[in-house]
């Protein structure tokens, strides 16, 4: 229920559970215990940009060419890290609790995070 096509249909969820239930269906749902989207940032990479592990990552991060193509697949066209939907960067934010990473806790990725 976290793409924006489902957005305001919780209540549509409910009322689906709810029927089934009555119906005398055993129903179990299932979610996880934090906001949604609350994951690393590399989750957001297609797949190609990533495989290879951190390592490959970087290197093709750092290459000019490569970089620009991830920021297309992630910003423009929308990737598999991104269930095919572009990011819109207004919406990410970083939080990080390490006392060495101070200067990134609590950035906007739209204002700060492109520099």
């Amino acid at each position: 229920m976290n793409f924006s096509e489902n957005k305001g249909r919780a209540p549509e969820l409910v009322s689906m559970v709810d029927e089934t239930l009555a119906k005398g269906v055993d129903v179990t749902l299932d979610t996880y215990p934090y906001l949604p989207g609350c994951t690393t940032l590399a989750a957001l990479l297609p797949s190609w940009a990533s495989s290879g592990g951190p390592a490959e990552t970087l290197k093709r991060l750092e290459d000019p060419a490569t970089r620009e193509e991830i920021r297309v697949a992630v910003e423009v066209k929308g990737c598999d890290g991104g269930h095919g939907i572009p990011t819109n960067w207004d919406e990410i934010q970083v939080r990080l609790s390490q006392p060495s990473m101070s200067n990134f806790s609590r950035m906007d990725m739209h204002t700060d995070g492109m520099r």
